[in-house]
């Protein structure tokens, strides 16, 4: 049984009279594990890219993500999920089950993972977004951007109309809108480069241009090296985050 409090709405506070434990428990023995799986160097970036616990890392880390326009990445959002449901999807499909089954893998592991990270704004879009997209290819339907992200905000704005104001469903939000509004013009406009870096390129050409106002007045500054380390450096940190799965498996056996 749930029960769901908006006493606070900048998140949303579920209690659960079942014997499953909390998401919260489970959150703090992930992030134990994390610290048992890798050495001191590392374990503070393997933690918040996993958990989105950007909270943990020191100023100067911070600042150098920052810096270079990578915060995103130490905040959970749909970074993490679609490589959970890419994860997901390839490990079903790999042992002879259909695309369907995949998908409903997908949802399942999705929804694990938010439960042990944690229901914050640009997390929960990702997630609501995500059950629409494996939902329509469940039974058969085109997947539609537009609707699926005015899905999330309607949901999202009903639950709890104050997040408008908070800065992570802002910039959540606006990369989605910019990969709407300007992604097809910026890949017609770099026509001449290979398909896998034009697609690349185009994405965070969108995503930066349209989120450069929100980033000014959040940060008074816009981080002029977002853009190459977006397509140079984001390959090696997806990386990075898809290898932080097994070694937490291997710390939690």
């Amino acid at each position: 049984m749930y029960m769901v409090r908006l006493s606070d709405c900048k998140e949303i506070s579920i209690v659960r009279t079942s014997f499953i434990p909390e998401g919260s428990r489970a959150n703090f023995y992930v992030k134990n594990k994390l610290e048992t799986a890798f050495s001191p160097e590392c374990r503070e970036i393997a933690i918040a890219m996993f958990l989105g616990r950007s909270d943990l890392l020191s100023e100067e880390t911070k600042a150098l993500f920052r810096d270079v326009g990578l915060s995103h990445m130490t905040a959970a959002s749909g970074f993490h999920l679609s490589i959970m449901a890419a994860m997901a999807m390839l490990v079903v499909v790999g042992i002879g089950r259909s695309r369907k089954c995949g998908a409903c893998g997908a949802i399942i592991l999705c929804a694990v993972y938010v439960w042990i990270v944690g229901y914050m704004a640009s997390l929960l879009r990702a997630f609501i977004m995500s059950i629409s997209a494996l939902g329509a290819l469940i039974i058969g339907r085109p997947v539609r951007l537009e609707r699926t992200v005015c899905l999330a905000w309607s949901i999202m704005l009903l639950i709890c109309p104050s997040w408008i104001e908070d800065i992570g469903f802002q910039l959540s939000f606006g990369a989605i809108f910019g990969i709407i509004c300007w992604a097809s013009l910026c890949n017609r406009m770099l026509h001449f480069l290979p398909n896998f870096f034009k697609q690349s390129l185009s994405l965070t050409l969108s995503v930066n241009l349209f989120l450069l106002p929100l980033l000014i007045n959040y940060f008074q500054k816009f981080p002029s090296a977002s853009i190459l380390a977006n397509l140079m450096v984001v390959p090696a940190l997806e990386a990075v985050f898809v290898l932080i799965i097994p070694s937490l498996l291997l710390a939690a056996a």
